[in-house]
C-alpha cells in the first residue's frame, strides 16, 4: 500500500513538472468526479485487506479493481487519472485560495465600513470611538500583513496551473467540494 501511495505521489509530481498547466476540460472534471466516487466506494474493502503489518492477499487483483473503477469513469488508465488528478488538484487549490482571498477582502472591507459608521455616528461615545479607530487600524494592518503572505503563496500556485484551468475549477467548485466531503 505504501508503494502504491509513493507511486501516486511520484506520478503526481512528474505530471505537474511536465504539464501542470495542460488544459483541463469540463468533461475531464466530470470523469474525475465519477472516478473519485468509484475509488471511494472501493476504499473500505481494499483497506480492510491491508491492515497494518499484514501482507495483502492479492495486490494485483486490488489494483485491477482500481484500474477498472478509473476506466469506467472515462480515463484510459491509472496514469491518465493521476495526471488529471494532479492538474485538478493544483487548479482547484488555486481557485479555492483565490476565493478565500476575495471573501476575506470583502469581510475586512465590510468590517472597516461598519467600524467607520460607528465612528461617524454622533451617538457613539468618544471613548468607544478611540477603541474603534484603534481596532480598525489593527484590523487593516493585520489584513495587509497576511494579504502580503497570501499574495506570495498565490504567485507560486499560479505558476503551477493556468487561469483557464482555474476557471474550469470555478465552474465545478460546488461539485468538487461535495465529492471531496462525501463519505
Amino acid at each position: 500500500m505504501h508503494r502504491l501511495l509513493a507511486g501516486l505521489l511520484l506520478l503526481s509530481g512528474c505530471s505537474v513538472a511536465k504539464g501542470g498547466d495542460a488544459p483541463i476540460t469540463d468533461a475531464q472534471v466530470e470523469s474525475y468526479i465519477k472516478a473519485y466516487r468509484n475509488l471511494k466506494g472501493l476504499g473500505p474493502g481494499i483497506a480492510e485487506r491491508y491492515k497494518q503489518g499484514e501482507t495483502p492477499p492479492d495486490g494485483q487483483a486490488d489494483f485491477a479493481k482500481i484500474e477498472s473503477a478509473i476506466k469506467s469513469a472515462g480515463f484510459s488508465g491509472y496514469p491518465d487519472f493521476v495526471r488529471t488528478n494532479a492538474r485538478i488538484a493544483w487548479a482547484f487549490n488555486t481557485a479555492e485560495g483565490q476565493a478565500f482571498m476575495n471573501d476575506m477582502a470583502k469581510n475586512v472591507d465590510d468590517g472597516e465600513k461598519q467600524m467607520q459608521a460607528a465612528i461617524d455616528n454622533p451617538d457613539t461615545p468618544e471613548a468607544a470611538k478611540v477603541e474603534l479607530r484603534a481596532g480598525k487600524a489593527k484590523l487593516h494592518a493585520e489584513y495587509m500583513k497576511n494579504k502580503g503572505w497570501a499574495n506570495v503563496s498565490m504567485k507560486v500556485a499560479n505558476k503551477l496551473t493556468s487561469p483557464e484551468n482555474v476557471a474550469v475549477m470555478e465552474r465545478h467548485r460546488k461539485e468538487l467540494e461535495k465529492v471531496f466531503q462525501e463519505r
